[in-house]
This record gives structure tokens, C-alpha cells and sequence, in this order.
């Protein structure tokens, strides 16, 4: 099989968290397809999928790997409600996943435990956030009310 390497905005992607059903707008068929084709690889349909460059993975040091793959892990989470409580399907009772974007403490955390030169996106993405401002998300209702 030929050498594939994933690109976004000309820069590579080493690794990637979605979740296990399809986003976007697909049609039924095409939705229909994804959730077959993920079925018949894992046998059930899982909340979520991290994808990671098994070229890069073969080569960088366990340092690296633990900080990669600790950054995708913080991108999947439990979506919640207009006031901060986690949400959950009315049907099944299950929780409603998403993907959560990059925090600032999450990349200061990944630093403190994996070193500036650890070359996972979570570290990477520093120098850029600085630029363009860090992605927060709105604090629950309770926080809010307890800061007043």
C-alpha cells in the first residue's frame, strides 16, 4: 500500500479524535456506509475513534507517544447542557459525546509532564494559541454563580 500522510492547512496530522458516529451533514446513505464500514472493523460502533500515524508512533519516544496520545484523549467528552450539567441521550440514557477543542491548561499540562520538546499537537499548538488566543470554553452556571 502507498505512503499516505495526512495534511491539514500544509501541515501533517499525526493524530486525530472523532467521534464514532458520523458528524456533519452526510446524507443517510453516506452515514449509513461510515457506521457499516466501523462496525465490520471493531464489531460495534465505539464512542470514539483515535486515529494516530503509525509512522510517527514507530519512531518517536515514549514521551511523545504517552503526550499524543494523552492529547487526543482530552479531546473526547461529555457534551453539556446551557448550564453546564452533562447531557444525556432521552432515549437510551446515555451520555451525549463531542469533541472538545484546545484549552490553554491542557497544553501547560502537557508541558509540565512531557517537556517543551515533546513534539505532540498539544505542545506544538503553544507558539499559535499564544497568537490567536486561547480557546475557552464558558464556565457551568454553578461556577459562574459561585464567582459573584
Amino acid at each position: 500500500m502507498g505512503r499516505c500522510r495526512n495534511t491539514r492547512k500544509g501541515k501533517r496530522v499525526i493524530s486525530q479524535c472523532e467521534t464514532g458516529t458520523s458528524q456533519g451533514a452526510m446524507g443517510k446513505w453516506a452515514k449509513a456506509r461510515i457506521e457499516q464500514q466501523i462496525t465490520e472493523w471493531f464489531g460495534f460502533v465505539p464512542d470514539f475513534i483515535i486515529t494516530l500515524d503509525a509512522n510517527y508512533c514507530a519512531r518517536c519516544g515514549d514521551a511523545e507517544f504517552m503526550a499524543l496520545v494523552e492529547h487526543e484523549l482530552y479531546h473526547a467528552a461529555q457534551d453539556v447542557d446551557s448550564f453546564g450539567a452533562p447531557k444525556f441521550n432521552s432515549m437510551t440514557g446515555r451520555p451525549v459525546f463531542t469533541i472538545r477543542g484546545h484549552d490553554v491548561e491542557q497544553l501547560i499540562g502537557a508541558v509540565r509532564r512531557y517537556g517543551a520538546d515533546a513534539p505532540a499537537p498539544a505542545i506544538c499548538a503553544l507558539p499559535s494559541r499564544r497568537r490567536s488566543g486561547p480557546f475557552v470554553h464558558a464556565p457551568s452556571r454553578r461556577y459562574r454563580s459561585a464567582a459573584r
